[in-house]
């Protein structure tokens, strides 16, 4: 985030703080508008890094091996459910996409029945954090 944006960012704070009734806004705002603002939040920037040599990483930065093992457990819910269809999967705030690959080439590859039935849906406010996702996950992974 440049310097540029900062402020930007704190006038906006300011601004929310002001026109509130109470001339304060809850945690939750503050922290809604440092991540989300339309042009200078943390994830609506293009400045975003993430990854072992960003701000952070996560385990899906690791390897595939959370989103195996979630796939694993969400199959077995599946079945213990008596396989409905579709089984609608809702991950919020999936960053670049890392656990929703994972997750969709594993079981496209192992479980092809749970595939076909499978709604993976990714609910994102970030528009750029919506872009790496695209460019991550393929329309239909694996064909």
């Amino acid at each position: 985030m440049t310097d540029d944006s900062n402020l930007e960012l704190k006038e906006a704070i300011a601004r929310r703080i002001a026109s509130s009734s109470q001339q304060r806004i809850t945690f939750a705002e503050y922290m809604e508008l440092a991540l989300y603002h339309p042009t200078c939040g943390y994830y609506t920037t293009k400045a975003v890094q993430m990854g072992k040599q960003g701000d952070f990483f996560t385990s899906t930065h690791l390897g595939a091996d959370f989103g195996e093992l979630l796939a694993e457990q969400f199959v077995q819910m599946w079945q213990i459910l008596g396989k409905p269809q579709p089984f609608t999967l809702v991950e919020m705030g999936a960053g670049q996409g890392f656990l929703a690959l994972d997750l969709i080439q594993y079981v496209q590859l192992n479980y092809p029945e749970f595939f076909a039935v499978l709604d993976y849906i990714i609910v994102e406010q970030s528009p750029a954090l919506r872009e790496l996702q695209q460019q991550t996950i393929p329309p239909t992974p694996l064909e």
